[in-house]
């Protein structure tokens, strides 16, 4: 079925030093309608407070474009008020504009997962305000799939089909809860991908053969910041470790399985056949010559291979507690 990857989890954790030195103009772009959509009039109001300019998206790519255009008038720092797939499309636009040097980005959660800020140890728009008044800086890993930047997860196959089918108002009334309904929904028809994923390890020079996977996978899940939890897995993510986790769900899955409570529980239990490994790059080919469903930090996309890869300390945010961080 596929070739066996023999991994040793190890902690590559460090700490990350944080310094105060914020310079020069700040701009919020706010997406009006992420998460519950009711927001945006605190969002205006405390900038406002602090003299940050607020640019609002409209439409799709908004948040890319003003992000751009804010680096390149010479703001230092962008703040974001959006979900995950907003972040991303401002870390996009300053990667377009090849400004992450000179640039350092500030999150406030008001999506449906807020999988990113959660990461960097933001807990909700109050904290978020407080970390921006602070103005403490870190380092963290950006990931590149065929040069799209992405900060979370890279998923491909059910789970991100599952993301772009579900409709905004279920994300809206169930939260996180609603990717897993749509999930379940979808399962009886998904037939799986065939795929075949080539590793570089984590530990580059210590073998110079590539790791190899293949078979038809349900899905595959390439977390930048994210990892799941068990199956011996750092408890928590790093977010500057240069490192991706790579997990394939390989088919069959049982119906059983879609009934736990999270995907977590699904490791834990071990009911479905689950590969898992670190890499510092790695790519994904259809072996079928059709696109494989993607997304880039819940943004859906489409291809038949990717390359992605890891650029390590790359970009400098405002984070919360460093112990939640490193």
């Amino acid at each position: 079925m596929h070739d066996g990857i023999d991994t040793v989890p190890t902690d590559r954790s460090e700490q990350v030093p944080m310094t105060n030195s914020i310079r020069g103009d700040r701009v919020l772009v706010l997406n009006p309608e992420s998460g519950s959509g009711d927001h945006a009039p605190a969002i205006r109001v405390r900038a406002a407070e602090r003299g940050i300019d607020v640019r609002e998206t409209g439409t799709g790519g908004d948040a890319r474009r003003l992000a751009r255009e804010a680096v390149a008038q010479g703001v230092s720092l962008v703040a974001v008020a959006g979900g995950d797939g907003t972040v991303n499309e401002v870390v996009r636009g300053i990667h377009d504009a090849g400004a992450f040097e000179v640039t350092t980005v500030g999150i406030i959660p008001t999506g449906t997962a807020n999988f990113v800020a959660q990461n960097l140890g933001i807990d909700d728009i109050d904290h978020a305000f407080e970390v921006l008044d602070r103005g403490e800086q870190m380092d963290i890993d950006v990931a590149l799939a065929d040069g799209r930047p992405f900060m979370n997860t890279c998923l491909a196959g059910l789970s991100a089909e599952a993301n772009a089918a579900t409709p905004g108002r279920l994300k809206r009334r169930l939260g996180v809860i609603a990717y897993l309904v749509t999930t379940i929904r979808l399962f009886p028809e998904y037939e799986g991908s065939s795929i075949r994923l080539t590793i570089e390890p984590a530990e580059p020079g210590t073998d110079p053969t590539l790791e190899r996977w293949s078979g038809r996978a349900l899905l595959v899940l390439v977390g930048n910041a994210f990892r799941l939890p068990g199956g011996g897995s750092r408890e928590r993510p790093s977010v500057a470790d240069g490192l991706l986790e790579v997990t394939v769900v390989a088919e069959p899955l049982s119906v059983d399985a879609l009934e736990l409570d999270a995907i977590s529980d699904l490791l834990d239990h071990g009911v479905t056949p689950i590969e898992r490994l670190e890499a510092s790059s790695l790519s994904i080919t259809s072996l079928e010559g059709k696109d494989v469903s993607v997304t880039l930090d819940g943004e859906p996309w489409s291809t038949a291979q990717i390359e992605i890869t890891v650029e390590k300390r790359a970009l400098s945010v405002l984070a919360g507690s460093t112990d939640r961080t490193t």
